[in-house]
């Protein structure tokens, strides 16, 4: 179930500043490369799907385009089917002004997706419906990739919610991950969720093409971070003992500005190593106590929080 009642977000302008403040990256880390990317933020095109009964049933027409607008050639896009386990059978490539066509008359009326790899990456539209008449003009985007993640300018944003839940404690931990740049991140974290824990559920709120699962008590978070906005959110329960709750949260690289909420009962306290104190705070779902910190230029980065809770306690619906 969704928790986003709790939270509210930084501003993307704030995030901005505060990717562009952090320290220099360290020298093994500096590519010289058309994929290292500007100082101004840059401004995601957006990718479109519009049905034209001018077109043939059961056609989709493929606009594939770079970041600056430029026609991406010689390169194979598909359609695939907006399921857990889509076809691929439908193929084209694209030619000399990146364009394709894919015709699929016995895929009228299913929802699909047009997909496309570039190198080690992958990019795909929204999901939409294929007519009963005419097509569907689609515009998709595809860009450069790279596994540094300084060639990629990705900041995240991390909003923790700890709260007890009968016999155990919840943790739900929402991301949101900005990448300024005109390159993709090829992302291939693990984040360590502590031990003894169990029932795991992930989300993505966000057309990418992104895993985040477990793996032997990991968060496993790999794939492709295109220039855009991207929300993820993971919970997870770990068992619950005595009265103080002591926790370490990992942390995603990167990490701008995070934030620690639970929720306020008789005699709760938070405590995160290194952040403020916390401060009670109201939202939908009840009272909270939280704290919350932007990291500086010349902060050390923030991999883990390090929080204790006294007198954990649920939302006052659930409780």
């Amino acid at each position: 179930m969704r928790r986003r009642s709790v939270v509210r977000r930084w501003t993307v302008a704030a995030l901005f500043v505060l990717a562009c403040g952090r320290r220099e990256p360290p020298p093994s880390a500096v590519r010289t490369s058309a994929a290292t990317p500007p100082a101004d933020k840059y401004e995601t095109p957006k990718d479109t799907h519009v049905d034209d009964l001018a077109l043939a049933a059961g056609t989709v027409a493929v606009q594939l385009l770079g970041p600056e607008g430029e026609p991406v050639t010689h390169e194979t896009v598909f359609l695939a089917q907006a399921s857990d386990n889509p076809q691929l059978d439908v193929t084209a490539r694209t030619d000399a002004a990146g364009r394709a066509t894919l015709a699929a008359p016995t895929w009228i009326g299913s929802t699909v997706r047009v997909v496309s790899n570039r190198g080690e990456a992958e990019f795909f539209t929204d999901a939409f419906p294929i007519p009963a008449r005419g097509g569907v003009r689609v515009v998709l985007h595809s860009y450069p990739s790279s596994r540094d993640i300084w060639a990629a300018l990705v900041v995240f944003q991390s909003i923790v919610l700890v709260e007890a839940d009968g016999d155990d404690v919840r943790v739900t931990h929402a991301l949101t991950g900005y990448n300024f740049a005109r390159v993709a991140w090829l992302a291939d974290e693990r984040w360590p969720l502590g031990q003894g824990a169990s029932g795991f559920e992930a989300s993505i709120f966000t057309s990418t093409s992104i895993s985040l699962k477990e793996a032997r008590g990991d968060a496993a978070f790999s794939g492709t971070i295109a220039p855009g906005k991207h929300d993820f959110e993971m919970t997870w329960r770990l068992p619950k003992r005595g009265r103080t709750t002591s926790l370490r949260i990992a942390m995603p690289p990167h990490l701008a500005a995070a934030r620690v909420l639970t929720y306020a009962g008789t005699g709760t306290r938070l405590e995160v190593a290194g952040f403020p104190e916390a401060t009670a705070a109201s939202r939908p779902r009840g009272p909270v106590l939280m704290t919350e910190r932007k990291l500086r230029k010349d902060d050390p980065p923030l991999r883990e929080i390090d929080l204790r809770i006294v007198a954990l306690t649920g939302a006052p619906a659930l409780r």
